[in-house]
């Protein structure tokens, strides 16, 4: 979805199969400590103007360690997207993969 992100950023539309969704973000910085938030959005349809609805947050504090946390979902949504919303320390990143795929 999300691949070795440094500021924000929203993936495209991620399809949705058999009604379960799993997304795992992990990231680092390259010195000291830092801390990002991606949230997973979901929506029945990419045409522009339709709103996305919140499915769920994942907060990292990131360090100079891997480090990594994720979700699965159940929900009847045919799409989603990730957005990092805030990510911060010296040479940070992250990725976010859903479903085991990058998206963009």
């Amino acid at each position: 979805m999300l691949n070795n992100v440094s500021s924000p950023a929203t993936s495209d539309a991620f399809p949705v199969e058999n009604n379960l969704f799993s997304v795992q973000v992990f990231g680092r910085t390259t010195s000291g400590a830092g801390a990002a938030q991606v949230k997973i959005w979901g929506s029945n349809s990419t045409t522009a103007g339709i709103p996305w609805i919140p499915v769920c947050t994942v907060d990292l504090t990131l360090g100079t360690t891997m480090i990594a946390d994720g979700a699965v979902v159940e929900f009847s949504w045919k799409f989603v997207r990730a957005e990092l919303v805030s990510i911060s320390g010296t040479g940070a990143t992250i990725t976010a993969l859903g479903n085991g795929k990058y998206v963009s």
